[in-house]
């Protein structure tokens, strides 16, 4: 088996190292495997090809897994790309123009709020001027969005700063259309939807075109997923049912895009019943000085940073872990540099569980910095408070404060993992979690 990474950058340093791992049958009197032809870092349609030829598993097989809703509630088209944003005074800016590098989502560039709460605790409380409800359905304006020269536009360069989310209401399906752009730069993005797995019905290049493309929807075994890598000059069409209340954040997937805006957030309304509404909050929520400080300093420097303790208590179904987050000093390549680590390991614990299990994890923020953990892929039924991005449903735990995440893996199987969700920490801070079958 072989390895190597795509990248879809220009300019962009990386590491072009393929890497190798050999399995070795009983028996087997194979002394030189052969080595694969690799294809070109840059080479999309290869990777292409290799991601639209995955299907889902039958819902026959597997017990977790529902049918593709057939009927669609709401049909959403987003378009996303860099852009940039106007310099601040007495600053020099690196960018393009003497500008900064920003990015949006249907020509909004989202920021995190700064009202004193999260968007959780907004949604929960019903308090006003935390965020605005009225993100667009589709593009504010239409054009040709895979066409180079949009590039070189001007007109194109900039979009307004604002944090708006999108209202869905309880149990209804959502279709949306991910429509990638040649906005300022060209790159593939990994678009990523907290709380849910998302059906991936389509995927091609070129400009969506309902009339042509609908015809190659896959709505009998199609991929499940909660990230979709939406190719260069192309697009993809995905559908999930929103069944789970609370303020669930939608963006792009490389560390530095979703600071620069390339991020939405859908607002679930409650259900009618008691098991569809999102519960209170835990008591050691931190709600106090709740406010977004990201600069571009913070962000250079949070790549020097670290977490660390661990320990696993399993009894009752109920597994419990308790991690420690400070610096760590580390050598890499004959040099030594100060990271942010969990429990004294890069990288950090793996967590292993069964499926229907209660996960508590105390985390002890240690660092100089503030943290959150956030747990990828993990539905997070009525547990929206243990989601974990910063700003969006819990403020930041600073330094030597604590914070408890509970909730309860249902109808999940598999290899997941768990990272940071705070500037970008999760460079260093991240981890495996493992969940068995029941």
């Amino acid at each position: 088996m072989a390895a190597s990474p795509c990248i879809t950058t220009q300019f962009i340093a990386i590491d072009d190292t393929t890497r190798r791992g050999l399995v070795v049958y009983e028996g087997s009197n194979c002394k030189s495997p052969l080595m694969p032809s690799m294809p070109a870092f840059s080479d999309t349609p290869t990777d292409h090809k290799f991601y639209t030829n995955i299907t889902g598993l039958s819902t026959k097989s597997n017990p977790h897994l529902n049918p593709c809703p057939r009927s669609v509630d709401k049909h959403l088209f987003m378009i996303f790309g860099l852009n940039l944003a106007s310099c601040p005074q007495i600053t020099t800016c690196l960018g393009p123009f003497g500008s900064r590098l920003s990015a949006s989502m249907n020509s909004e560039s989202f920021v995190l709020p700064g009202g004193g709460m999260s968007l959780l605790e907004a949604f929960f409380k019903g308090a006003s001027g935390i965020y605005t409800t009225d993100f667009p359905d589709k593009p504010l304006v239409e054009f040709d969005y895979t066409n180079q020269s949009i590039s070189v536009d001007k007109s194109f360069f900039y979009a307004p700063k604002s944090t708006k989310v999108r209202k869905l209401k309880f149990n209804s399906t959502v279709e949306i259309v991910l429509q990638n752009t040649f906005l300022v730069g060209i790159e593939n993005h990994p678009i990523h939807i907290h709380g849910f797995n998302f059906y991936v019905l389509a995927q091609g290049f070129g400009n969506y075109n309902p009339t042509r493309d609908e015809a190659k929807f896959n709505l009998v075994n199609p991929q499940m997923r909660n990230t979709i890598a939406v190719p260069v000059d192309g697009w993809v069409v995905i559908r999930f049912r929103a069944n789970n209340p609370g303020i669930w954040l939608v963006h792009c997937h490389i560390d530095a895009h979703l600071p620069w805006g390339m991020t939405m957030a859908f607002e679930i309304e409650n259900g009618s019943t008691p098991s569809s509404i999102l519960p209170p909050p835990p008591a050691d929520l931190q709600s106090v000085n709740c406010l977004c400080s990201w600069s571009l300093q913070e962000f250079v420097n949070q790549w020097l940073i670290s977490f660390s303790g661990y320990y696993l208590d399993s009894q009752n179904d109920e597994e419990t872990q308790s991690e420690r987050v400070k610096n760590l000093t580390v050598e890499r390549l004959c040099n030594r540099h100060v990271i942010t680590a969990v429990n004294g390991s890069y990288a950090g614990p793996t967590i292993r569980v069964n499926e229907g299990d209660t996960l508590v994890v105390h985390v002890l923020n240690n660092s100089p910095h503030n943290i959150t953990i956030h747990w990828h892929g993990i539905f997070q039924l009525l547990s929206g408070w243990a989601d974990g991005p910063a700003y969006v449903t819990q403020c930041a735990i600073r330094p030597k404060h604590s914070y408890t995440y509970r909730f309860t893996i249902t109808g999940q199987e598999g290899t997941l993992w768990w990272h940071a969700h705070s500037s970008v920490l999760r460079a260093t801070v991240y981890g495996a979690l493992l969940i068995r079958p029941r």
